[in-house]
C-alpha cells in the first residue's frame, strides 16, 4: 500500500493503455513516455507493461505501508528517500514507512515511478490507465489526492529483473525533428502547414 501524502499537481496510474477499442472511440492512451515507464519497470522486476505511476508538474510526496522495490526514470528531479537523496534509473529498496519526496522536476515533464509488483487498480477495458476526459481507470478516474491509497501487487520481481540502462537506447529526447512516414494522400496538406505545440497540450 502507498499513501499519497501530498500529490503532485498532476499524479495519476498509467500502464501502456487500451488497445484494440479505437473503432470504438477509445483512444490508447497510457504512459505518455512508454519507454521511461517499461525501463522503471524493467528495473524493479515488473513486465513492462505494468502499471506505475506518472508524475508531472511539481512535487509531492508517498509513503509506503510496507517493504518494496521502487525505481523512477524520465524526468530529472530533485527528490529523496526519508531525507536521503536519491537518483532516477537506479533500483531503490524502500522499507515500510518511509516517504518518498520529490522536491521538484528539473528537466523534461514526466516522470515515473514503478513499484515491485505494479500498481493495482480496477481494469478498465484491459487497462488501469486513467484517462481524464472520460473519468476511467486509474483512482476513480481522476488525478490521485492528498490521501489517497494506492494498491500494489504481490508478485515477487523477477530474477531478470534489468541491471544497468545502455546508454544508446534512450531516446533522444532533445531532437529538434520527428520523423513522419507518408502513408496517406493527405500527406502533402500535413506537410505544408506549420503547427505549435501550446501550453494546453495533452
Amino acid at each position: 500500500m502507498i499513501i499519497v501524502e501530498r500529490a503532485a499537481p498532476y499524479l495519476t496510474i498509467q500502464d501502456m493503455g487500451r488497445h484494440g477499442y479505437r473503432e470504438s472511440g477509445v483512444p490508447v492512451g497510457g504512459a505518455m513516455d512508454q519507454w521511461s515507464l517499461a525501463i522503471a519497470n524493467s528495473l524493479v522486476g515488473n513486465p513492462r507493461s505494468a502499471a506505475g505511476l506518472e508524475w508531472a508538474i511539481g512535487g509531492g510526496a508517498l509513503k509506503f505501508e510496507a517493504d518494496a522495490t521502487i525505481a523512477m526514470c524520465g524526468a530529472e528531479v530533485e527528490a529523496s528517500l526519508d531525507g536521503t537523496t536519491v537518483k532516477t534509473l537506479q533500483r531503490l529498496p524502500v522499507h515500510g514507512g518511509q516517504t518518498l519526496t520529490i522536491q521538484r522536476i528539473v528537466g523534461r515533464r514526466f516522470v515515473y515511478v514503478a513499484v515491485s509488483g505494479g500498481v493495482t487498480s480496477l481494469p478498465v477495458l484491459g487497462s488501469r490507465s486513467t484517462y481524464l476526459p472520460a473519468a476511467m481507470g486509474g483512482i476513480e478516474g481522476r488525478r490521485l489526492k492528498t490521501g489517497d491509497r494506492i494498491l500494489t501487487g504481490q508478485t515477487q520481481p523477477s530474477e531478470k529483473r534489468l541491471q544497468t540502462i545502455p546508454n544508446n537506447v534512450a531516446p533522444n529526447f532533445d531532437a529538434n525533428e520527428i520523423r513522419v512516414i507518408p502513408v496517406y494522400e493527405s500527406f502533402e496538406a500535413f506537410a505544408e502547414r506549420n503547427y505549435t505545440v501550446s501550453a494546453a497540450s495533452d
